[in-house]
């Protein structure tokens, strides 16, 4: 959900697409075809102050990064299966859990790539900060 309320999106399960929708009406306002990623999303979270959305699929070793208004995507490596993500307070980190290979990527969001990896154990799916 946008940190404003008024827009939910969600991943469809068989295609990389996401759904876009309007959360005053329950309606489907638009679909936006992910346009690196080959096969079908899994997760999909805004950054908290909703300039930035980023989108995994455990399916790629890629990450998608798009702008508030969904008009621009770009691509991320990350490590292989990932996952969940955790934004950074700084506004320009995020990192995600590759649960296949036990790694956390450290990514730019700005930059839209990968500054590190760090190994973190078998398993990794879920990641915050406190």
């Amino acid at each position: 959900m946008s940190p404003d309320g008024e827009t939910v999106l969600a991943v469809d399960g068989k295609k990389p697409i996401l759904f876009v929708i309007n959360t005053e009406t329950d309606t489907l306002k638009t679909t936006v075809p992910l346009k690196h990623h080959q096969k079908a999303a899994q997760i999909v979270r805004y950054s908290p102050n909703g300039k930035v959305i980023v989108v995994t699929s455990h399916e790629e070793p890629l990450g998608t990064i798009l702008n508030a208004d969904l008009s621009d995507q770009k691509s991320i490596q990350l490590g292989k299966g990932p996952m969940d993500m955790a934004f950074h307070p700084d506004g320009n980190t995020v990192l995600v859990a590759n649960q296949g290979d036990g790694t956390i990527s450290v990514v730019d969001l700005r930059e839209a790539k990968a500054l590190k990896t760090v190994h973190a154990g078998a398993g990794i799916e879920s990641l915050s900060f406190y």
